[in-house]
């Protein structure tokens, strides 16, 4: 009997639900896969054809919460306003990463290995594609130069952003990564004099 269209899609989600809400409340260490099988209501085989390990289930996780951040940055933005949508995205970035430092930490770590730092998670929005959508948006209302490589600037600051988060999850250092993507976002759309220092307020 043929599966139903969308039914590996639906437990899969069913799945990452049941993680995410578990890791969330424990922190990832504290979980096991029998918890994660006795919440989503599947049988262990399920989770395990779907995630290969608890590591590979908490990095999906992460890349969710990836996907979610990504989306939050403007598909279109007006004139004057790339400083103030990159930094708003610096700030959400720093919450997302104290909210979920234990699942950042595994994905980031699986990122270093594959040496692949393009912002493109397998699930949801990609980073790279959302900086894309807002730096062409910025070369069209005259924050960038007409000639900008919009592909270019969108990669180079994915890789910067990926590179800047890895160091404050080893680091952990707040007002570090603070300064730090606050100079990225100056380094893309240089803001008034003192922008920096109210980016680490």
């Amino acid at each position: 009997m043929a599966r139903p269209i969308g039914k590996s899609s639906k437990v899969r989600q069913q799945i990452l639900d049941a993680a995410t809400r578990l890791f969330e409340q424990r922190g990832v260490d504290a979980v096991s896969m029998d918890d994660i099988v006795d919440d989503a209501g599947v049988v262990r085989a399920t989770v395990y054809s779907h995630f290969g390990s608890k590591a590979a289930l908490a990095a999906a996780c992460a890349r969710l919460y990836l996907a979610s951040l990504a989306d939050t940055l403007p598909r279109q933005a007006e004139p004057g306003r790339l400083r103030a949508a990159l930094g708003e995205f610096a700030q959400r970035t720093q919450s997302w990463l104290q909210a979920h430092a234990a699942q950042a930490r595994i994905f980031f770590e699986q990122v270093q290995q594959a040496a692949d730092f393009s912002g493109a998670p397998r699930d949801g929005p990609s980073l790279r594609l959302s900086l894309r959508a807002l730096f062409s948006c910025a070369r069209d209302t005259g924050d960038l130069p007409p000639d900008a490589d919009i592909e270019f600037l969108a990669d180079g600051y994915a890789y910067l952003w990926f590179m800047l988060c890895a160091q404050w999850l080893a680091q952990q250092d707040d007002a570090q990564l603070a300064s730090r993507l606050a100079q990225l976002a100056d380094l893309y759309a240089p803001g008034p004099r003192g922008s920096r220092d109210a980016a680490q307020d």
